[in-house]
């Protein structure tokens, strides 16, 4: 136990694990027409043994529906993936789903038989900041930051495998051009952050990138000089209305004074119609292209501003108040 407050608790667990050092081969590398390529005979782990020494972080916040994970490897093995594994125990579930720039993408579980095929079906999958698996009668998600491949197995377990690393020495397979990449080898000290939360029944995909956005991106609370504010003690910067499916993404400042660029996606699968209220008088709001320019005028109601997202539409609003 590294610290038990009224507000969370941390446990640390460390793990010394011995471990084979490199992948051992006969390499031959062959230039044929001045390219480099190699000939790789059957791989093996070295009898070569080093320590590998992975020491966890887990927190739990008072109130919180999550677990807070702070892995730190001393990584000094070569040739190898790393991944940390979670037990669904979803056996009925057909599909996970895994978040991508705008948009939350469901993909099959069980793997086709491909032992006919010229490679091997896929069983990583790349995901922007969660995973997450359900039977409908209860959803496990992982939550990650800045960590990029999943794997849910197709067994009984429905593991969700997240790859902390992922070491090799060539990129490639065999028959392509040899460079030896040392950065690849992900040698020294790494860190890493992510979330595992399980809830009842089954989040939609805006629940589900909702919680992931408030996990890897906090808000942050700074102080300031003393000084006289016109504000309320209680304000919200932007607000959505009710009806929760529309993902605010980006927030940034217009090319003109006193105006703003709003960017965001409807994470489902029908239209909506929405209401974006901002801690300033809207005086003026439009759709605009990805580049910026105009495609209509939107219904300004009390200084709020009123538009309708189509199916999974990503959203770009130009909105302009008076100094």
């Amino acid at each position: 136990l590294v610290y038990n407050g009224p507000l969370q608790a941390t446990y640390q667990i460390s793990w010394r694990w011995k471990l084979p050092k490199r992948v051992v081969t006969q390499l031959k590398i062959h230039v044929p027409h001045g390219s480099e390529w190699v000939d790789q005979g059957k791989l093996r782990r070295s009898d070569e043994l080093e320590e590998l020494v992975i020491t966890s972080l887990v927190t739990l916040k008072k109130g919180a529906k999550q677990l807070h994970f702070h892995t730190t490897v001393n990584n000094n093995i070569l040739d190898h993936r790393l991944r940390a594994m979670f037990r669904t125990g979803r056996k009925d579930a057909m599909v996970c789903r895994a978040d991508s720039p705008f948009d939350v993408v469901k993909r099959e579980i069980t793997v086709p038989d491909s032992s006919c095929w010229y490679e091997e079906a896929p069983r990583t999958w790349p995901s922007h900041s969660f995973v997450s698996v359900s039977d409908g009668t209860e959803e496990a998600t992982v939550v990650h930051k800045g960590i990029h491949e999943y794997e849910v197995t197709d067994d009984k377990s429905r593991t969700i495998a997240l790859t902390l690393l992922r070491c090799f020495s060539n990129a490639g397979n065999p028959t392509e051009v040899f460079e030896y990449q040392e950065a690849a080898e992900c040698q020294g000290i790494q860190t890493f952050d992510y979330w595992y939360m399980a809830q009842p029944g089954e989040a939609t995909d805006y629940d589900l990138a909702k919680d992931a956005i408030d996990m890897i991106q906090p808000c942050h609370a700074m102080q300031t000089t003393t000084h006289k504010g016109y504000m309320s003690a209680k304000h919200s910067f932007i607000g959505l209305g009710e009806n929760d499916s529309f993902m605010v993404t980006a927030v940034t400042a217009g090319k003109e004074a006193n105006s703003l660029l709003i960017r965001g996606v409807q994470l489902a699968d029908t239209a909506a119609e929405h209401t974006l209220k901002l801690g300033v008088c809207v005086a003026e709001a439009s759709k605009v292209t990805l580049e910026g320019k105009h495609m209509e005028f939107l219904n300004v109601v009390d200084g709020t501003v009123k538009f309708r997202a189509g199916k999974r539409e990503i959203v770009n609003l130009l909105v302009k108040w008076n100094a």
